[in-house]
């Protein structure tokens, strides 16, 4: 970080920059040790790939509900609640679809149980 700062061109940016090279790197070593030790329990598609996925579709659902909002309603305020609420239901959806999570986890979470025992009962859902 101090080195980056000290550049006039990168200025305050070098901490932002620092910081983020410093998270990736001991993800990577974590990453690479949480694998060894547990041999290959943990899939990257399924713990990173997919949610990076969802997080850019739900980022580009984000801007355009905040555009949406706004042309309609001319308040900030409310396009950026209508847009976070609007986000947060896809993302969920997202991850659902995608199906990063197991079941057995979804029905420790106290309301999605019964949502999942009631599309189980109905042979909506398929795992």
């Amino acid at each position: 970080n101090i080195i980056l700062i000290a550049i006039p061109q990168i200025n305050i940016y070098g901490a932002v920059i620092g910081s983020i090279v410093c998270q990736i790197t001991v993800f990577i070593i974590e990453w690479m040790s949480l694998s060894k030790a547990a041999k290959g329990m943990f899939s990257l598609k399924k713990l990173f790939v997919k949610p990076l996925i969802c997080n850019v579709l739900m980022s580009v659902l984000t801007y355009y509900a905040y555009e949406a909002s706004f042309q309609i309603l001319s308040s900030n305020t409310a396009a950026v609640i209508i847009s976070i609420a609007a986000s947060a239901v896809f993302y969920g959806g997202l991850l659902l679809c995608f199906r990063i999570f197991e079941k057995e986890q979804l029905l420790r979470i106290p309301f999605f149980g019964k949502i999942i025992l009631f599309f189980d009962q109905r042979h909506v859902q398929s795992k």
